[in-house]
């Protein structure tokens, strides 16, 4: 919905990886599904990854059965979610770089729990060890511009405007339904 409650078209998100992510999770540490809030899985399914680990789990605990379903066997899911898109979002004032400026900092996107805690849990839980290097989703490097671009003095990381490019291409090739994928 916009600033003044009138629900907009379409839904979030826009893209969704269903079916056999775990190539998808061993690439990126996540996956394009549904907020975790939009979600349903079997206890059986997920038990393997409780209990949480506060030191990597404050905020985005959703993110831990999303992550886990995937390498559980876990079915697809869907949502239909409505959010406030970023234009709008930025002209009423509401971005909030404090927040988004903490979870670059933490390795993780605008949306979901750093991925050192999806990896913790995936070793602990599911004697799974992800060696890496992993690449940014997408949206993930989307926040990290607009975090150089429109907040640079607290912005964490040194980038520039050519090396984001080339994260967002590279991100952008190998996920899958964005373009050219090599799945």
């Amino acid at each position: 919905m916009d600033e003044t409650g009138t629900i907009l078209p379409g839904s979030v998100p826009y893209l969704m990886h269903d079916g056999y992510v775990t190539p998808m999770v061993r690439r990126f540490v996540h996956y394009a599904g549904p907020p975790g809030s939009g979600n349903f899985y079997s206890a059986l399914a997920i038990a393997r990854a409780f209990p949480l680990d506060a030191a990597y789990w404050r905020r985005g605990a959703d993110t831990i059965p999303f992550v886990a379903a995937a390498f559980a066997g876990a079915s697809r899911v869907a949502a239909r979610t409505r959010h406030v898109p970023v234009a709008s979002a930025l002209a009423a004032g509401s971005w909030d770089f404090r927040q988004h400026r903490h979870q670059l900092r933490r390795g993780a996107g605008c949306c979901r729990a750093a991925p050192q805690g999806s990896l913790a849990m995936l070793r602990r839980g599911f004697g799974i060890n992800l060696p890496g290097p992993f690449l940014p989703a997408p949206t993930d490097v989307r926040t990290r511009a607009l975090s150089w671009r429109l907040d640079p003095e607290n912005h964490p990381y040194p980038d520039s405007r050519v090396g984001l490019m080339r994260m967002q291409l590279d991100a952008l090739r190998h996920w899958p339904g964005s373009g050219a994928s090599s799945e």
